[in-house]
């Protein structure tokens, strides 16, 4: 789940809305049989600081030396910041409300890159709640610090996919690899939608 997980502010009353049998019967039975891991979004944190979706969902809390190689920053909610593996796939996620703010960012992002230095897994997904570009209903731009700072380095750490949500729109782009001169995005210009692990990869 990618973020903004109860509308509209993130209120136990948003969360009995969609957990509740007797309000949203099918959305309670979905859950009965799924796991549901979170991204934490902006309307997610608009009441409490978020208490009410920590409440409303357990998620792997890194704990270092334990089930991480590193714990995120002491001054992050873990429950923000984690990561699990799914057959040989390993997901991390990340509070991308952190994105106005350069140097908390960059404290997340060395957590991020410590945890997916260790892993095996053949594959490495990160999904967060805000696109570092790409969607037309969104104020993202390649010279924004946030793109700046995520896009390098989830490169140099190989992972393969970055999922975001935020957007009201649904999109993809091509493998993004960074900016030119000019402060244009730059990526594999790629039309066969088959994207092998070595291309628009750094390793």
């Amino acid at each position: 789940m990618l973020g903004d997980n109860a509308y509209n502010d993130g209120t136990q009353q948003d969360y009995d809305a969609r957990f509740d049998p007797t309000l949203s019967p099918e959305s309670a039975a979905w859950v009965e049989n799924h796991v549901e891991y979170l991204g934490i979004g902006n309307h997610d944190l608009d009441t409490d600081g978020g208490q009410a979706t920590s409440n409303n969902f357990s998620v792997p809390v890194p704990v270092e030396g334990v089930n991480s190689s590193a714990a995120p920053p002491a001054s992050e909610s873990p429950e923000h910041n984690y990561s699990f593996d799914y057959g040989d796939v390993h997901f991390v996620t990340f509070d991308s409300d952190s994105r106005l703010d350069p140097n908390r960012l960059d404290a997340i992002l060395d957590w991020v890159e410590d945890d997916l230095a260790v892993t095996s897994a053949q594959w490495k997904i990160v999904f967060t709640h805000n696109p570092i570009a790409g969607t037309p209903d969104k104020d993202v731009d390649p010279e924004h610090n946030y793109y700046q700072q995520v896009l390098p380095r989830l490169r140099a750490a190989g992972v393969d996919i970055l999922m975001v949500g935020d957007s009201h729109t649904y999109g993809w782009t091509y493998p993004l690899l960074g900016t030119d001169g000019s402060g244009n995005v730059t990526f594999v210009q790629d039309s066969d939608d088959n994207y092998d692990r070595v291309r628009g990869s750094s390793n």
